[in-house]
């Protein structure tokens, strides 16, 4: 009798848990839903309603952090992520609260503070590349760019298609390595192609393609060449040196300027998906670095598959081009045969 009415109870408590949870599920919903709509303040007395209903349910404390940080209230967010972090020691959704915990303590200017946190993270969660990334963004920040391009780099080997990355690396090497710069903006413009901030990577990106040759009289052309492209000495030190590519590339821009090139390309895009063929071929596999390891073999298969055409349509999406909007509209079915390929690439480990 005594073992029955234990079970009676315990599936009353059974019941009455599984009730509880429910309706913090649909309290966090709720929040969630006023969140989206930028009704933070209701959000957050959702949040609270979730907690009080069942304390021991993580997501309701780790979207009241988001609500916080959101709202910009960074201490407030802080404590609720070491609540977190002590309350809920093996939720999967840490790796989430440690990314928004360094962010906060970075947008209090606590960056080194922040540093820590990240790291702390990534004992944790060692593959989640939003702790690399953010973590580059706070070495940004504080002025450290070879750490930050380190970041960005294991954020990109554990999630090779991340838009943001490239668009970080392609701001970071843009005065200091053209080449790697250049690549990682074409990335960038094919994972993100109509956004506020593609604008900005398509003019850097134009301006590294075209930029170091100028027509500056009828017969003549100027051509500007960074020295370091001739240090042979430096090219042997450092990995992922393309002096020597790029100075074999600023020299064919020249062929830009050339009437004869109007007969083979006919609109910019055109033009570029000709840059952007001549900047593959210029490329050498077998180097030593990141770019040379990875990307290299990369845009050598995607030139080889014949896709730099999609990728200069891609490139250009973002501006006033009516035939290459009409284009992209009508070919939907080349540019997912592409993402498709992109999707399945094999990228080194």
């Amino acid at each position: 009798m005594k073992k029955y009415i234990l079970a009676v109870v315990t599936i009353c408590i059974c019941t009455f848990g599984f009730a509880q949870t429910e309706k913090a599920k649909a309290l966090v919903t709720e929040g969630i839903e006023l969140h989206d709509k930028g009704e933070y303040e209701k959000a957050l007395k959702k949040y609270d309603e979730a907690i009080a209903e069942n304390a021991d349910y993580v997501d309701a404390f780790y979207e009241k952090s988001y609500t916080l940080s959101m709202m910009k209230k960074y201490e407030e967010c802080i404590d609720i992520s070491k609540q977190l972090i002590k309350k809920f020691p093996d939720a999967p959704v840490l790796k989430a609260v440690y990314v928004q915990y360094g962010s906060a303590l970075d947008d209090l200017g606590k960056s080194e503070e922040a540093i820590k946190i990240y790291n702390a993270g990534l004992k944790k969660f060692p593959d989640y590349f939003l702790l690399n990334f953010n973590k580059g963004i706070t070495y940004t920040v504080m002025n450290d760019p070879e750490k930050a391009y380190d970041c960005y780099q294991q954020a990109l080997i554990a999630r090779p298609l991340h838009a943001s990355s490239y668009y970080r690396v392609a701001e970071l090497l843009k005065s200091s390595n053209h080449i790697p710069a250049m690549l990682a903006g074409v990335m960038h413009l094919v994972l993100e192609p109509q956004t506020e901030r593609s604008v900005a990577t398509f003019n850097s990106l134009k301006q590294l393609m075209y930029g170091s040759v100028k027509k500056t009289g009828d017969n003549s052309i100027t051509i500007t060449l960074d020295a370091s492209m001739l240090d042979s000495k430096k090219s042997k030190k450092q990995p992922d040196n393309f002096g020597m590519q790029e100075m074999l590339f600023t020299m064919s821009s020249a062929l830009d300027k050339d009437s004869v090139m109007s007969t083979i390309t006919k609109t910019e895009i055109e033009k570029f998906d000709l840059r952007l063929q001549l900047l593959i071929n210029s490329l050498n596999e077998g180097g030593k670095g990141f770019f040379s390891e990875r990307y290299v073999p990369f845009f050598k298969k995607l030139k080889e598959n014949n896709y730099t055409v999609i990728v200069s349509r891609l490139v250009y999406a973002n501006t006033n081009d009516e035939r290459n909007a009409a284009w992209l509209k009508v070919n939907t079915n080349k540019t997912a045969e592409f993402y498709d390929w992109l999707k399945a690439y094999e990228w080194p480990k």
